[in-house]
């Protein structure tokens, strides 16, 4: 598949004419634009093209990791309110399993009636059937 943008033969040509567009750019003044170009392999023709770094330069400018700030020792009132927010949450949550579970024996009671049911007029039907074939 052919793509829309210029397109090189080889990683080295592609180089060259990046530097040669940087180099355009700074000297218009807008060096700006040309910080993250680099050459790159197109993955649907396979050809070498130009374009910006968006995840490889980018994230290797921003590999500072602001640190995280030190861990507060906690009081007792936050520890208490913690403790009454998991609870609840406990709480919260043993009543979902008992609805689910209700809800499950529900439905496998509800099945295993139909199956009663089916059975007992699969029974009636061959009763019947009997009755027109053998009559008393």
């Amino acid at each position: 598949m052919r793509c829309t943008k210029q397109t090189y033969l080889t990683k080295a040509h592609a180089e060259a004419e990046q530097k040669k567009v940087a180099a355009a750019f700074k000297k218009r003044g807008a060096g700006a634009q040309a910080k993250y170009l680099e050459a790159y392999q197109c993955p649907a023709c396979g050809l070498w093209h130009i374009g910006r770094a968006w995840k490889g330069a980018r994230r290797a400018a921003n590999q500072f990791v602001k640190p995280s700030p030190p861990q507060k020792i906690p009081r007792a009132g936050d520890l208490r309110r913690k403790l009454e927010r998991m609870q609840s949450a406990w709480e919260r949550h043993d009543d979902y399993q008992r609805r689910q579970r209700a809800e499950a024996l529900g439905r496998l009671i509800a099945a295993e009636q139909a199956i009663e049911d089916s059975k007992r007029e699969y029974a009636k039907l061959q009763r019947e059937i009997l009755a027109m074939f053998f009559p008393e």
